[in-house]
């Protein structure tokens, strides 16, 4: 399974929601292509808006336990992904299980490979 990881926390929430919006296109992309993914952005976004949190903070302890049982991590290159506590976290939890990391620009037809 692979563990989408993209920048989600921004202090403007119209970032945050084009953010939501980037994960679900390329979820979406991604499980059109047969592959299984699972999103925390896509996944989280929803319960937000139902009073949680929506810093690292928060997620971290959920989103390791995710990232555990995933194979493969592919990170979402948009604006924000280099400067993102969450995405950096999630990098070096994926270095320290092990897992592939993978990284594209827009959709899963960009991927390309490191490590």
């Amino acid at each position: 399974m692979i563990y989408l990881a993209s920048p989600y926390w921004h202090a403007d929430p119209a970032i945050r929601n084009q953010r939501f919006r980037a994960a679900c296109r390329a979820t979406a992309e991604m499980i059109r292509q047969g592959t299984t993914v699972f999103s925390p952005v896509v996944y989280g976004h929803a319960l937000i808006a139902h009073g949680l949190p929506g810093d690292w903070s928060f997620w971290q302890r959920h989103d390791a336990q995710y990232l555990g049982r995933c194979d493969e991590v592919v990170v979402l290159q948009i604006d924000g992904w280099e400067e993102s506590e969450g995405v950096q976290a999630e990098l070096r939890l994926a270095a320290a299980l092990g897992n592939r990391v993978n990284y594209f620009e827009s959709l899963v037809t960009d991927r390309r490979t490191q490590g």
